[in-house]
């Protein structure tokens, strides 16, 4: 037995999520002032797995209303179970989001975080958590029919997307919510995992071509190690004139 596991039988030890909940990190504090900040009326969560992103969003106080999206069908079942709690946070139809409507197939990976619709590189199924669990089929939306079907007319959207390889599809079915977007949150991966997604320069290029400058980088992951990162969530605000 390890020494916490020891202690914790006679000292009330809280567990990480916990001291999370009641000492938000410096990240998500700054990523909820961002957002606050920034004049949005409406969070898009786009990927949104288990809720962790609404979750850090709460946890450091932030109480706008939340649209969350997630394909993944044992996750969106959580999600929903999650929601009820929370008045201000709408759990869409189980659906994927990208440039057109129709079917797609998912593939759910060992660690559902990170599932995707598009396959892991060969080289990257050799890394913990991508080992693809089974494959289901799942429609797929543009995000302003989605947005425009569940009557949330958003003026001032803050959209975050986490889809695993595919944001410069979700992107291409959101010209209404992207021209009207304050901000924006992203994972960027220096890295490529997945077969056919974009690399972070061109999605860099991208943001600044629809009018968007970044404002703060934070780790994708919670526990602090030395080394190189290979993601990072960047938050990009809408430029002024």
């Amino acid at each position: 037995m390890s020494p916490k596991k020891a202690l914790r039988r006679f000292i009330p030890i809280p567990r990480q999520k916990t001291l999370r909940k009641w000492f938000p990190s410096f990240d998500s504090r700054n990523i909820a002032h961002l957002i606050d900040k920034c004049g949005t009326d409406l969070v898009v969560d786009v990927g949104a797995n288990e809720g962790q992103f609404v979750y850090r969003l709460r946890s450091a106080g932030c109480g706008l209303p939340i649209v969350s999206f997630e394909p993944l069908s044992s996750c969106h079942s959580n999600l929903v179970n999650q929601a009820v709690s929370d008045a201000a946070w709408t759990i869409a139809p189980r659906q994927a989001l990208g440039a057109a409507s129709g079917e797609t197939t998912l593939f759910e990976l060992q660690d559902t975080s990170l599932s995707s619709v598009l396959n892991p590189h060969s080289e990257t199924r050799t890394i913990s958590g991508f080992d693809v669990v089974k494959q289901e089929q799942v429609p797929i939306n543009r995000l302003d029919d989605a947005l425009n079907e569940l009557g949330l007319n958003s003026q001032k959207p803050f959209l975050k997307i986490d889809v695993q390889g595919t944001e410069k599809d979700v992107m291409e079915g959101a010209p209404i919510t992207l021209d009207k977007a304050v901000g924006l949150q992203i994972e960027l991966g220096f890295t490529a995992l997945y077969d056919g997604e974009e690399s972070y320069l061109e999605m860099l290029k991208r943001l600044d071509l629809l009018g968007f400058y970044p404002v703060f980088f934070a780790d994708v992951v919670h526990k602090k190690r030395l080394g190189a990162r290979d993601q990072v969530d960047a938050i990009f605000f809408r430029q002024s004139g």
